[in-house]
């Protein structure tokens, strides 16, 4: 997982950011679904997306960060981040201001 803050700045807190990042990846994480179609084909693959974050909290966008290579699993991370809820607070540093955070979605056959 990969942080940010446009502008970023020496005197945000990393470690506070880096918890920000892990907090939603588990509620998005929790959202994601395996299709079906894939799984029967055994593709497999790693998405990662990038999510920008307004100052507010609120998701802004979410885009392809690193492609999985197969359209369905990148459009289904898609849609967890989206759909994830609630959202955590970013930390106080960061409210106003927003950032913008990376995260993997690996999806694998058991």
């Amino acid at each position: 997982m990969d942080v940010g803050i446009p502008g970023d700045s020496p005197e945000i807190d990393r470690k506070a950011l880096d918890t920000y990042g892990r907090k939603l990846s588990e509620v998005a994480g929790k959202q994601a679904v395996y299709p079906k179609k894939l799984q029967n084909l055994g593709q497999e693959g790693t998405t990662i997306v990038r999510v920008r974050i307004g100052g507010d909290s609120k998701i802004l966008d979410v885009t392809i960060d690193t492609s999985s290579g197969h359209p369905l699993l990148d459009e289904e991370a898609i849609r967890a981040v989206r759909k994830a809820k609630p959202l955590p607070m970013l930390p106080e540093g960061l409210r106003g201001r927003g950032s913008i955070v990376t995260i993997p979605f690996h999806f694998r056959l058991e």
